[in-house]
């Protein structure tokens, strides 16, 4: 099966279905278009004091992602894209760490169904601010569903961010993903 994904991660279009009549044209055209980058990224434009305008790269993503599967395969889901979570300054400052799990629940179609975060009691004491950012980078994340006997179906993902404070060079507190 080729799939059409959009920058969120979603299918826009079935492209090609094994045992189905689809236009082959149709189907080189997309693999061609997966192979050339068509996406610069925004800028955003200010005016400094002195009058010079200073130009930054806004954080974005835009690709397409094809999903070749077909009849009897079996593959486990999985995240294709993963940005590491913001480190709340908040938290650093108050000492806060430690591993956060989201459970990311993904339809057949790759779309992000749900993201929650999974408390296990024996990690000891919730810091929210923490969990609050280890959800907001699953939930911008781009994932694969399962594959079963040639279908996709839906998808549970149990993703873990860890959060470390780094006690030489506090400026440089880490946060990322396994």
């Amino acid at each position: 099966m080729l799939l059409d994904i959009d920058e969120q991660g979603r299918v826009k279009r079935r492209v090609w279905q094994e045992g189905k009549s689809g236009n082959p044209a149709l189907r080189r055209q997309a693999v061609a278009d997966a192979r050339q980058q068509r996406f610069t990224p925004p800028k955003s434009c200010e005016t400094a004091k002195d009058g010079q305008t200073v130009c930054k790269p806004v954080k974005s993503y835009a690709e397409y992602v094809y999903l070749f599967y077909g009849p009897g395969d079996n593959r486990e889901g999985k995240a294709y894209f993963l940005l590491a979570p913001h480190y709340p300054a908040a938290s650093a400052d108050a000492g806060e760490e430690g591993t956060v799990r989201i459970a990311v629940h993904v339809s057949p179609e790759g779309k992000i169904v749900s993201a929650k975060v999974m408390y296990d009691p024996q990690m000891g004491k919730r810091f929210l601010r923490l969990e609050s950012a280890a959800r907001k980078a699953a939930l911008e994340g781009i994932y694969f569903p399962a594959i079963r006997n040639g279908k996709p179906v839906d998808t549970r993902l149990f993703i873990p961010f860890n959060f470390i404070l780094r006690q030489d060079k506090p400026s440089e507190n880490a946060a990322s993903v396994e």
